[in-house]
């Protein structure tokens, strides 16, 4: 494996490889934002064998759905970074204290759909703690069993075969839970539980595969199937067409980014996780895979453009710089955009004092409105934009493991 890919090779480890007894898997200016697009004349997102941990120090390829090393904070695989000023130093304290803070706000079953459960999930990945039926479990191990959250489930089967129910409350999007469980890192021969039933997120994957569908939103399906998939795999789908992960990346790189889900940070996460995936496996930038390279590159000088003199993003997304007083707008533009920039950030990028800026931004809104009812979404991507520079730039992965095993007697029930 390439050293210059280490850093990002974190990004994906973060801190979820079962350090200690913490981790139970058990069980969007319009015209200027279209301009850039036509531009780019763009066409059609459990513990790893002792054996995988030695491929990447000896610099053998990563595979589709390996998990990263569990040893994240091992000084042999851990990147040495770029030397971090005294004033990113100074975000560190009140970093620890958001993670603590909302890590002990957990979730409850009976108020929260598993819609909200999986954002639960976004912002602390297998580590996300809830109330199920009184007690304290793991959001993985409640979402993997099908158990109900507020009277609804998330998975079905028809005919035999494992699906998903969609819609609101459940999954938002096609492929949506499976790109949490891929961000989150758990390895796909996780058992799924539907009634009597017995499947494997491998069964989801392939559900996934078969109803992949031209000239529709696949943007959580490439995120998922990226992370599970060899990026050069090719299927059929149920009604026959030919697909690849490429394929998928063409059919978004068609699809426009303003009016996109979430502003279009979802669709751009989904080009960086399909790149980075890509890049792991010491394949070439040829094709879409390139166009999307290219894009991205364009889009992140277009964000920073749009940026707000106190760190926050624009409140209109990509289509034109905005600052709306609403302090729950503001949270959920600036930490989906933060989000993506973390996760798709080089090593020295990651010292552009315009993203710390950001960093800032949103940690002191953060914490000085912690007794807001912030929206589950928003609030998810806005604590894992946190999580991702707390991991990359300041902490090794055993610190973040123990800011998430403290006294659960400080919880609250929500």
């Amino acid at each position: 494996m390439k050293n210059s890919l280490l850093p990002q090779i974190l990004t994906l480890i973060a801190a979820f490889s079962s350090v200690g007894s913490v981790i139970s898997l058990s069980g969007q200016e319009s015209e200027k934002s279209l301009s850039l697009e036509k531009s780019k004349n763009v066409e059609s997102s459990e513990n790893r064998s002792g054996s995988e941990a030695e491929a990447v120090k000896t610099g053998e390829k990563i595979q589709p759905g390996d998990q990263p090393p569990n040893q994240a904070g091992d000084s042999n695989l851990q990147p040495s970074r770029t030397k971090v000023s005294q004033a990113t130093l100074q975000l560190k304290s009140q970093l620890e204290s958001n993670l603590k803070y909302y890590f002990a706000q957990k979730e409850n079953s009976e108020y929260r759909s598993p819609w909200g459960v999986m954002h639960a999930m976004v912002a602390f990945g297998p580590y996300a703690e809830m109330y199920g039926k009184g007690r304290i479990v793991k959001d993985v191990d409640w979402l993997c069993n099908n158990e109900k959250c507020r009277g609804m489930q998330l998975l079905t089967t028809r005919r035999g075969e494992l699906e998903t129910n969609n819609g609101p409350g459940r999954q938002g999007h096609d492929g949506q839970f499976l790109a949490i469980l891929a961000q989150s890192q758990v390895p796909k021969t996780r058992k799924l539980t539907v009634g009597r039933r017995s499947f494997s997120i491998e069964d989801l994957i392939n559900y996934e595969m078969q109803t992949c569908k031209p000239n529709t939103e696949l943007t959580f399906k490439l995120i998922g199937l990226s992370h599970y998939l060899d990026s050069d795999r090719e299927w059929k789908s149920s009604d026959g067409q030919r697909w690849s992960l490429e394929r998928i990346l063409s059919e978004e790189l068609k699809q426009p980014i303003n009016g996109a889900a979430c502003g279009g940070t979802h669709r751009l996460m989904g080009f960086s996780y399909a790149l980075l995936m890509r890049k792991l496996q010491e394949k070439t930038l040829d094709g879409h895979w390139k166009k999307a390279d290219d894009f991205l590159a364009d889009f992140r000088n277009h964000a920073f453009k749009l940026q707000n003199r106190d760190g926050s993003f624009s409140t209109e997304w990509f289509k034109r710089r905005s600052f709306e007083k609403d302090p729950q707008r503001r949270v959920q533009t600036t930490g989906h955009i933060l989000e993506w920039l973390l996760f798709s950030a080089t090593q020295e990028q990651l010292q552009d004092r315009r993203l710390i800026n950001s960093v800032k931004y949103l940690s002191n809104i953060m914490w000085s409105q912690r007794k807001a009812k912030w929206e589950i979404g928003p609030k998810g991507h806005a604590l894992r934009a946190l999580r991702l520079f707390y991991e990359r730039v300041l902490a090794d992965a055993p610190q973040l493991a123990e800011l998430m095993s403290w006294d659960d007697s400080s919880a609250s029930i929500r």
